[in-house]
């Protein structure tokens, strides 16, 4: 996750990305982390043997911060066009 953070916070100052933009982003990483929780927690690792609840917790919960971020960013982008500063 913190790859994926890091990653992500590198490519949007990249491409000078606006706040609108690096919310979303970091929104569809925590959809894509909540989607590798679970399916690793269903297909292999120790995961599956030993802790399966809690990727199905981190999971779910990295599925709702996700549709957030990315729902909030998409908002905050549509504002700054709608208000023509972007």
């Amino acid at each position: 996750m913190a790859s994926l953070a890091y990653t992500t916070w590198w490519a949007m100052g990249y491409i000078h990305a606006g706040a609108g933009e690096a919310i979303c982003a970091y929104g569809a990483v925590c959809l894509f982390a909540g989607f590798g929780a679970r399916w690793r927690r269903r297909f292999f690792g120790p995961g599956q043997v030993l802790e399966p609840e809690l990727y199905e917790q981190l999971g779910s919960w990295l599925y709702r911060a996700g549709v957030v971020g990315v729902l909030v960013g998409g908002a905050l982008y549509f504002v700054q066009v709608v208000a023509g500063t972007r």
